[in-house]
């Protein structure tokens, strides 16, 4: 039985390969008996697909400038590229103050982005014109809220549609107020 190209792997091959079904699509090192998979440009990291940290005697690989992350600067971001800003450049190598941040996505406004890609001003028309396109694609139930003359045809047949029509006191409804403590709710005269 013949076991999988890769270190450590001990699955069966398959037919016709060198290698089993997990690593199937992995490469295999272009240095002769090399058992390692490929990590880039046809070789393992141990072979050279990553290059070494240039700081003397490090064993670590590069990452930000030729440097491992011990090594190196993590926010090796740039200055801004005007004249006496020490600020770090975002966008079009300046910083936010100058430009180099997100401008608003509403047209005509040269605003910074804050929130989804809107300034401040166009935020708030912009997230409920977005509620509303999504709203219109989702299939929704609206339920209306109930009015005081349902809230009254609820307690009694005295305040029903009919006797609130009829009645001279129509527009003044007993004082009601909703009670949350319990469910479900229910009315309370005060």
């Amino acid at each position: 039985m013949n076991t999988c190209h890769f270190n450590g792997c001990e699955e069966k091959v398959r037919p016709g390969t060198q290698k089993c079904a997990f690593h199937r699509k992995k490469g295999i090192c272009s240095v002769s008996e090399c058992r390692n998979q490929v990590y880039a440009r046809g070789l393992c990291v141990r072979h050279g697909a990553r290059k070494p940290c240039e700081f003397p005697d490090c064993e670590g690989f590069a990452r930000y400038g030729g440097f491992c992350c011990k090594h190196g600067d993590k926010y090796s971001m740039k200055e801004c590229a005007e004249e006496g800003c020490m600020n770090k450049a975002h966008a079009r190598q300046k910083c936010v103050r100058h430009g180099g941040g997100k401008k608003c996505r509403h047209g005509g406004c040269d605003s910074h982005a804050r929130f989804s890609g809107f300034c401040s001003k166009h935020m708030e028309s912009a997230i409920t014109a977005e509620s509303l396109v999504s709203l219109a694609n989702k299939p929704t139930i609206i339920m209306p809220k109930p009015s005081m003359r349902d809230i009254c045809a609820a307690l009694s047949p005295q305040f029903g549609h009919s006797a609130l029509k009829t009645s001279p006191h129509a527009n003044k409804l007993p004082s009601i107020k909703l009670s949350y403590e319990y469910k479900p709710y229910f009315v309370v005269n005060a």
